[in-house]
């Protein structure tokens, strides 16, 4: 089969998109079949048939994999997945006319992780450009006491300080090189304005 993948949003934290190291994943759901138009694992749809499981509101990552354990990338299908969204699998996109069966879980990062030192907040950037990058090499060239490999890290919005995935914008995170979002990758052009702490161990 041909393989594409179209990408509706990827929030990367603690490498979560790429290795699945996620502190809290729900379980997996299957509530759909690809019998009639699609396979429809939608996180609305899933929260309205599932309300006492209290999802979280923003989910950070998902694993998508069909019911016999063949992760999505793998089954080399035409599909819609992001974290925000969840997973369809339209069968007229597909060269057989046909989608395998999937199940997706979400991955539900606790709000702020649990570290022993963090460093004050850096905001030494603002989305006013191409964005809003708040890289751990250009922090630590203003601040040379800055931890060289930080095991975590917590992002915030500058106007409420609140945790960054609750403003939904396709960013990446990571530890040992901070944090950036790029206007062009917003639906609206431009990114929030956050700022950045890490933990030093």
């Amino acid at each position: 089969k041909a393989f594409a993948v179209l990408v509706l949003a990827v929030v990367v934290y603690n490498h979560a998109a790429e290795g699945f190291d996620c502190n809290q994943w729900t379980k997996f759901y299957s509530r759909d079949q690809p019998s009639w138009t699609a396979d429809y694992e939608a996180l609305a749809e899933i929260r309205k048939e599932n309300p006492n499981d209290h999802i979280c509101a923003v989910p950070s990552d998902l694993d998508v994999q069909t019911l016999n354990g063949i992760g999505y990338r793998e089954a080399r299908e035409v599909v819609k997945i992001g974290p925000t969204f969840g997973f369809a699998c339209y069968n007229n996109q597909q060269p057989d006319g046909h989608c395998l069966d999937y199940k997706v879980r979400f991955c539900c990062m606790q709000q702020t992780p649990t570290c022993k030192k963090w460093t004050q907040f850096y905001n030494r950037d603002a989305p006013s450009a191409s964005g809003d990058w708040e890289t751990l090499n250009d922090l630590r060239k203003a601040h040379p006491s800055l931890c060289a490999n930080p095991s975590a890290i917590d992002v915030r919005l500058v106007k409420n300080g609140k945790d960054f995935r609750t403003a939904n914008e396709v960013v990446s995170v990571y530890p040992s090189r901070g944090f950036w979002c790029q206007n062009k990758l917003q639906k609206d052009k431009y990114c929030e304005n956050y700022k950045v702490r890490f933990c030093c161990p």
